[in-house]
C-alpha cells in the first residue's frame, strides 16, 4: 500500500497546487477569444442576480458552465476571479475522483503521468492545440468534458485490488453527471461507456448502481433547475444552425491527430492480441469514434483525449496477465514506453503553459478591459500577431459604451446586440431575461433560425449596438426593423449607437 499512498499524495497534491495557481491571483488573463470569455462573465453576473440557465435565458451549454464562474465570482468577490477560482474549486472537488479512479486501475508508472496530463488539461486556460501565446478561458467546458470522459474510460479496467463497489459507483456517477450538465456533446459517450462497462459481468454491480445514481441525480437536478425541457429546445435550435458535418472535416481531424491515432491504435492492437475479447474491441472503437465525433463539433483541431485514455487502458492491459497465452510475452514491456511517447509531449507543453499563465496572472500582465467590474479581467498580446489588432479595437470600445451608459440615470436592462454582452457584467447591471447568452452568427443563430424579436427584446429597455463587434452588423440587419419600430435612437458616438424603449420618431 506504500505506492498507492504515495500516488494519492502526488496526484492530490498536484491537484491542490494547480488549484492554487489558478485561485490565488484571482485574475483572468486572456490573450485570445476575449468575446468568448465574456460569455461566462455575463453568465456569472446572471446567476448573481438570480437567473437560472434555460429558464431565464437561452443557452445550448449546460448549467455547470455558468455556475462554475458564478461560484468563483461569489468566493472571490470580483469578476476577475470568477473563472480561475471557479475552476480551482472544480479541480479540488474532482481531486478525490482522480485519485480513486487512476490508482485503483493503473500502476503508478501509468497513473502518475496520465493523472498529471489530465489535471493540466483541466487547469490550463488554453484551448487544446492552441499555441502557448493563446491564453484564454474560452471554451473551457470542452476541457472539462474531455477529462471526465477519459477518467470514465479508465474505469473500464478491472480494479487492481478489491475496494468497496460504492466508490466506483459514486465516482462514475459524478463523472457522467458532470459531462451531462457541462455540454451535452459529452453525455452520450459517457452513458455509452458506462453501459459498456455494465456488460462486464465482474463490474456489473457498480456500473448498474452508477446508472441508478445518475438517474437519481438527474431527477434531483431537475427539481432544482426545472430547465431540462427548455435546454433540449435550445439544443435543437442550435443544431439547426450548426449541426451539419462532412467527410472532409473528419479526414482533417484524423490528419491533425495522426500520430496520436497511430500510437493509440498500436497499443490497442497489442492489448487485443493478448486478450482476444470482443468487449475490448468495442471499447477501443467507442473511444476512437466518440472522440472523432466530439472534436468535429469543437473549435480545436488537436486533442482527442479519449485516444489517450484508450492508450493508457491498453498499456495497463498489456502489463496484466490476461489469462490467454500470448505469442508475444515480451511485448508488454514496451507498452508503458509507447504510452509515455503518446502522453509526454502534451504533458510537457501544458506544464509549461500552466507555469506561464501563473507568472502572467501573478504579475498582472495585460490591460484591464475598461469596465468598472473588469479591473482584474486583463487582455494583452504576446508574440503571436493573432487577429492583427482587431481585439484591441474591440476591447478599446468598451469604455466608450460604459461612459454612454453612465450618462443615463436609470438605463434599465441592457442588451448589447453582438456576440456577447460585456456591459451588464462589466458595470454590474441587472441583465435582461428571455434573451440568449451569446449570439454567434452561423453557430447558434442565422438568418433563418434565430430567437423571435418579441422574445429577445421582451425585457430590454436599452439596446446598445457596437460599431466594432464580432457579428453586430449581421444582427443589426436581422433585428434592425424591430428596433426601429419599438425603440428610439437617443445617442450615437464613434463606437456605439444606443436605442431606448419607445416609439422611434
Amino acid at each position: 500500500m506504500v505506492l498507492p499512498r504515495r500516488g494519492a499524495l502526488l496526484i492530490g497534491g498536484f491537484a491542490v497546487l494547480l488549484a492554487l495557481f489558478l485561485a490565488l491571483p484571482a485574475r483572468t488573463i486572456t490573450t485570445a477569444y476575449v468575446n468568448d470569455v465574456l460569455i461566462f462573465l455575463d453568465g456569472a453576473n446572471r446567476i448573481a442576480f438570480g437567473q437560472v440557465p434555460n429558464r431565464d435565458f437561452h443557452t445550448a451549454l449546460g448549467p455547470l458552465v455558468y455556475y462554475i464562474p458564478a461560484i468563483g465570482f461569489g468566493l472571490s468577490g470580483r469578476m476577475g476571479g470568477a473563472l480561475p477560482v471557479g475552476m480551482g474549486v472544480l479541480i479540488l472537488l474532482l481531486g478525490p475522483v482522480f485519485v480513486h479512479v487512476l490508482l485503483s486501475r493503473l500502476r503508478p508508472m501509468l497513473a502518475l503521468p496520465f493523472g498529471a496530463f489530465l489535471l493540466l488539461i483541466l487547469a490550463i486556460p488554453a484551448n487544446l492545440g492552441d499555441p502557448l501565446s493563446s491564453i484564454s478561458f474560452a471554451m473551457y467546458y470542452n476541457r472539462i468534458g474531455w477529462v471526465v470522459l477519459a477518467l470514465l474510460a479508465v474505469m473500464y479496467l478491472h480494479p487492481l485490488d478489491k475496494a468497496p463497489w460504492w466508490r466506483d459507483a459514486a465516482c462514475a456517477a459524478i463523472l457522467v453527471l458532470v459531462a451531462l450538465y457541462t455540454k451535452i456533446t459529452y453525455a452520450p459517450p459517457a452513458f455509452a461507456l458506462l453501459l459498456l462497462i455494465a456488460c462486464d459481468r465482474l463490474q456489473r454491480l457498480w456500473a448498474g448502481a452508477a446508472l441508478a445514481l445518475v438517474g437519481c441525480g438527474m431527477l434531483l437536478v431537475e427539481l432544482v433547475w426545472r430547465g431540462s425541457f427548455a435546454h433540449v429546445q435550445d439544443l435543437i435550435d442550435t443544431a439547426r444552425v450548426s449541426g451539419e458535418r462532412n467527410l472532409a472535416l473528419f479526414i482533417r481531424v484524423v490528419l491533425n491527430n495522426f500520430s496520436d491515432f497511430a500510437i493509440a491504435l498500436l497499443l490497442a492492437g497489442m492489448a487485443l492480441y493478448r486478450t482476444r475479447r470482443l468487449l475490448d474491441g468495442c471499447f477501443y472503437l467507442l473511444c476512437i469514434g466518440a472522440g472523432v465525433l466530439i472534436i468535429s463539433q469543437n473549435a480545436h483541431s488537436w486533442g482527442i483525449i479519449t485516444l489517450f485514455a484508450a492508450g493508457v487502458v491498453a498499456a495497463e492491459t498489456c502489463l496484466r496477465d490476461p489469462g490467454v497465452p500470448s505469442r508475444l510475452p515480451r511485448s508488454a514491456s514496451g507498452a508503458p514506453l509507447l504510452f509515455w511517447v503518446l502522453v509526454l509531449p502534451g504533458l510537457g507543453k501544458h506544464a509549461i503553459g500552466m507555469g506561464f499563465y501563473a507568472v502572467l496572472a501573478i504579475s498582472g500582465f495585460g490591460t484591464p478591459l475598461g469596465l468598472p467590474q473588469f479591473g482584474d479581467v486583463r487582455f494583452g498580446r504576446l508574440w503571436s500577431p493573432g487577429d492583427n489588432g482587431f481585439t484591441e479595437l474591440y476591447v478599446g470600445n468598451f469604455p466608450e459604451g460604459a461612459a454612454l451608459l453612465g450618462e443615463i440615470e436609470n438605463p434599465g436592462r441592457v442588451l448589447v446586440l453582438d456576440f456577447s454582452n460585456p456591459l451588464s457584467a462589466g458595470m454590474g447591471l441587472v441583465p435582461p431575461r428571455g434573451d440568449i447568452s451569446w449570439m454567434h452568427w452561423g453557430r447558434n443563430l442565422d438568418a433563418e433560425h434565430h430567437p423571435a424579436p418579441e422574445e429577445l427584446f421582451a425585457d430590454v429597455a436599452l439596446v446598445m449596438i457596437p460599431r466594432i463587434g464580432i457579428n453586430s452588423a449581421q444582427l443589426e440587419q436581422l433585428y434592425g426593423p424591430f428596433i426601429a419600430q419599438h425603440y428610439r435612437k437617443f445617442a450615437e458616438t464613434d463606437g456605439w449607437t444606443a436605442y431606448r424603449l419607445g416609439d422611434n420618431e
